[in-house]
């Protein structure tokens, strides 16, 4: 193909040719029909045939004008079928500068992947450093194939996140068997369905891949307290979570984040834990805070709270904190 169509070849991208598979790109229905016509002419000439049925056109509205305004090519006199979207390579290329089309057809083809090699990824007899192998040797290449040259947005890649997750959920998880032993007897068999063993290795992994994406959510919202411009709106340690606000009316926001990012993801808060505080400046005693709801329960309000182990007052004090210190180090 090369050789026969090198006298009649555009340097990319207005010509692109991958063994069989050609595309024309013009600034013009002019340009465009001559290149078919020299295309046509110099491929039958030597015994080879473009196919009309396969062949296709789309137009890219860049002027406004709409894509009636402009006629379609002709082979033979006979006009070619105008497409919305045609796929090239594996790839879904569209009028628009978006990867929606794309990345549909990305994660679909991720899925039947999957589901082909489910005899590997779902045997609880395979090691999981195989199925960890082979889920990145086959499944995530379909799922990521020509991602560097997306223009991606936000909402794109957190459409890619969760069905990369559900599936190394369903490799961890899927046909694992369990016994328990107690005082020297098996238990019998059963499934894990949710979960992980206390001090187990995946746990880190596992809250990784669902936490990450709410952090990134939080922060990028730009709501709550800065510190020097940066965002720090939530302080993150395993699963306990601070979230920061300057207002009520955000801390409500930032609540309703989380709220609906843990029923998307199977995950619930507990409220019972759950606690509100005002900090003051030192010189006033705080006002009274309106409602927050989580789960349809309104927050309890405290004066203080422990974290990692450490006592925060809404007075900006450290003599509960000081006096914690004191009795851990006289009872050691």
């Amino acid at each position: 193909m090369d050789y026969i169509t090198a006298d009649i070849q555009k340097p990319a991208p207005w010509s692109l040719l991958y063994a069989d598979d050609v595309v024309l790109v013009a600034e013009s229905l002019a340009e465009v029909q001559a290149d078919l016509t020299a295309w046509q002419e110099s491929l039958e000439r030597r015994g080879l045939r473009i196919s009309r049925t396969k062949t296709e056109y789309m137009f890219c509205d860049f002027s406004g004008r709409g894509p009636d305004a402009i006629p379609c090519p002709l082979i033979e006199d006979k006009p070619l079928n105008r497409v919305e979207e045609f796929k090239y390579l594996g790839s879904i290329v569209a009028p628009k500068v978006c990867v929606e089309k794309d990345l549909q057809n990305r994660i679909r083809t991720a899925w039947l992947k999957w589901r082909s090699l489910s005899g590997v990824l779902c045997d609880s007899r395979m090691p999981i450093k195989i199925k960890g192998n082979v889920y990145k040797r086959a499944v995530r290449p379909a799922l990521l194939y020509g991602s560097e040259c997306w223009p991606m947005r936000k909402s794109d890649e957190q459409r890619i996140h969760p069905g990369e997750r559900r599936k190394k959920k369903i490799c961890w998880y899927g046909n694992q068997i369990n016994n328990v032993r107690w005082d020297g007897c098996m238990s019998q068999s059963y499934r894990l369905e949710c979960g992980v063993r206390q001090g187990g290795l995946s746990s880190p992994t596992l809250f990784n891949l669902d936490m990450n994406e709410l952090i990134g959510e939080l922060s990028s919202t730009r709501v709550g307290c800065f510190i020097d411009g940066v965002c720090m709106n939530n302080i993150n340690y395993a699963d306990d979570m601070v979230l920061l606000s300057a207002s009520v009316c955000g801390l409500r926001r930032l609540v309703a984040i989380c709220e609906a990012y843990a029923k998307s993801h199977g995950l619930v808060y507990n409220v019972l834990k759950s606690q509100a505080t005002v900090f003051g400046d030192g010189r006033r005693r705080p006002y009274v805070a309106l409602d927050v709801f989580l789960n349809g329960c309104a927050l309890q309000w405290v004066s203080k709270f422990k974290y990692l182990g450490h006592i925060l007052t809404s007075d900006l004090k450290d003599d509960d904190d000081v006096e914690r210190e004191r009795r851990a180090l006289s009872k050691a």
